[in-house]
């Protein structure tokens, strides 16, 4: 994992910050560290596509103010080499298809090909929370643990333990979880709606911004 050293009042905080989608053992330097899906989700509701601060903040895990008040150009430059990948690479976890296993905590568990093998506790809960989302990427990691729950349990469904899984989903690495939650959004939503539309952090959102740097 890459530590970047950050001085504060406190001393020198090493800090981890998520440098790929995927790794790249083999790029100069080597890129390991994925952004994982709560970030991932952070970006989406949160990240403007502008504020690099933000974009910092989220991929590192400090607190906006005080990485805004850092006087380290050193720390800077490492930063917007880590981040880089966020505009240059693309996510090509969203065109792959839906695993057939994933693991989770060391536990390998099989994806089950039918939406219809799963209880109407589990649909209900989620077509809830697709009621109030603001874009459907918040909801990647709560409709995995949502499915997943009894297949990683052994037991029936549960929606408090499928709450306490969400947490461990978050920290996965969002190329694992990304096709999987898609998968289960699309076969949730009304007939006729297209899930895309309502994407928010998108390639085309991406290279939109990108473009608008080029040209300033």
């Amino acid at each position: 994992m890459n530590l970047f050293k950050i001085h504060t009042n406190k001393g020198v905080k090493e800090i981890a910050v998520a440098d790929c989608w995927e790794p790249n053992p083999k790029s100069d330097p080597p890129k390991t560290n994925q952004c994982t899906t709560a970030q991932y989700q952070k970006l989406a509701v949160d990240w403007d596509g502008e504020d690099l601060v933000k974009l910092f903040s989220i991929l590192s895990g400090m607190e906006y103010k005080a990485l805004a008040n850092t006087h380290d150009f050193i720390l800077e430059e490492q930063l917007l080499a880590a981040t880089r990948f966020i505009y240059n690479d693309f996510q090509d976890f969203k065109e792959a298809s839906p695993p057939h296993w994933i693991e989770i905590n060391g536990k390998q568990i099989r994806i089950p090909k039918q939406i219809g093998a799963l209880s109407i506790g589990q649909s209900i809960h989620v077509r809830q929370a697709l009621d109030k989302l603001k874009v459907y990427e918040e909801l990647i990691a709560f409709v995995v643990a949502i499915y997943l729950q009894p297949l990683y349990d052994g037991t029936e469904f549960d929606f408090h333990r499928a709450m306490e899984l969400e947490q461990d989903v978050l920290k996965l690495p969002i190329a694992k979880t990304y096709p999987l939650g898609i998968f289960f959004l699309k076969r949730l939503t009304k007939p006729g709606v297209n899930i895309m539309s309502k994407l928010s952090f998108s390639i085309t959102r991406l290279l939109q911004v990108l473009s608008k740097s080029e040209r300033a």
